[in-house]
């Protein structure tokens, strides 16, 4: 009797996952086939993308672009840095040292053990 009432209700579910299941699917893979597939750049390809952008500008503006280009990116990298320094500080400030009592009881349990 048990047996029957489960495999009934174990089939009814399974029916209701299939139902629910199968039309999300169909949706899913339908909405697939409308993303367009695009063509990301490799490495080299970004490089010298970077590359040709780097000598645009040196053709527009000089050496003088160039070098403020890199002293910016120069800043960003201390800002940054900076920045990771800072949330790491109030990381460890928010542990905090252990209680000399905490300390101060392990080690009487140990002692009486």
């Amino acid at each position: 009797m048990y047996r029957e009432n489960c495999l009934r209700a174990y089939t009814e579910t399974l029916r209701a996952v299939y139902i629910i299941g199968v039309p999300c699917a169909i949706l899913a893979f339908i909405g697939a086939l409308f993303i367009k597939n695009s063509k990301m750049q490799t490495k080299a390809e970004e490089e010298e993308a970077i590359r040709k952008a780097r000598e645009e500008e040196a053709g527009e503006g000089g050496a003088a672009a160039t070098e403020d280009v890199e002293k910016q990116a120069g800043h960003v990298d201390d800002a940054a840095r900076v920045e990771r320094e800072e949330e790491e500080a109030v990381a460890l400030s928010a542990v905090g040292p252990v209680p000399e009592a905490a300390v101060e009881t392990g080690t009487e349990e140990k002692r009486a053990s």
